[in-house]
């Protein structure tokens, strides 16, 4: 039996300084790859999500990322 780590989350608090809780999943995905849960390279993820959201959200989901990953 595998016995993992749970981490919780806020979301209005994490989110407050983006006004909306809408960002919650990429605060979530911040901190899943700053602790190592997804495996995958910080930077790479970070690229990702700037390149695959549509140019307006960007800032937003960039800081939403920072927010998780701090």
């Amino acid at each position: 039996e595998k016995a993992g780590r749970l981490i919780t989350a806020d979301p209005d608090v994490l989110c407050a300084p983006l006004h909306s809780v809408k960002f919650f999943n990429v605060v979530m995905l911040g901190i899943a790859t700053a602790t190592g849960a997804t495996g995958l390279p910080e930077e790479i993820v970070r690229q990702s999500v700037e390149t695959r959201v549509p140019e307006r959200f960007r800032a937003v989901n960039a800081q939403a990322f920072q927010i998780g990953a701090d």
